[in-house]
């Protein structure tokens, strides 16, 4: 513990700062429940944003049997196999 001065001015300084402590602690604590009201509220929309992406799955990529996801899939494959060749730069 820090040691303390035994001085009317140390004194006068030590109520002082008291004092000023009293006085803005209750809008610390307020701006303290503020802060964690916002943290919490971001991290329920991260959460709800996060379940949300990780429970999407197209049709198609469920393995769905029906017949738009599987023209899609053929689309797809057949697209990327009727790529053209790309054009290379010779110096």
């Amino acid at each position: 513990m820090a040691k303390v001065k035994k001085t009317k001015s140390a004194l006068k300084a030590e109520r002082e700062s008291l004092a000023r402590f009293h006085r803005f602690l209750p809008t610390l604590e307020l701006k303290k429940q503020q802060l964690q009201a916002e943290v919490r509220r971001a991290d329920s929309e991260f959460r709800k944003r996060r379940r949300k992406r990780l429970n999407f799955e197209p049709s198609f990529v469920r393995g769905s049997s029906s017949s738009r996801a599987t023209s899609i899939r053929v689309a797809i494959s057949n697209w990327r196999r009727s790529e053209p060749p790309r054009a290379t730069l010779r110096a």
